[in-house]
């Protein structure tokens, strides 16, 4: 039987996860990446073998840019990391 890659089950500790730099929440938006909900510090962290890898030093920015569509792809807002709230009906 092959190796097969381990699987990282977000959705089972999304709640327990944070950034270690800014204690911000964290998005999953593919199998190998978490994104930091900061603003600020916008940071990216690797998940290797299904094993996060949350390490202070680990983390590499993202361009505003990029963390924005990130933040918009997992329904958050693209300029704070808040999750955009689903009672709100444009006006």
């Amino acid at each position: 039987m092959p190796d097969a890659p381990h699987a990282f089950d977000f959705a089972a500790v999304a709640d327990l996860l944070v950034c270690p730099v800014a204690r911000k929440p964290l998005v999953h938006p593919d199998a190998g990446t978490l994104v930091s909900c900061d603003p600020e510090t916008r940071l990216r962290y690797a998940v290797e073998d299904g094993i996060p890898v949350l390490l202070p030093d680990s983390g590499t920015a993202l361009a505003a840019d990029e963390w924005a569509a990130v933040m918009r792809s997992e329904g958050r807002d693209p300029a704070t990391g808040e999750p955009l709230s689903s009672d709100k009906a444009p006006g």
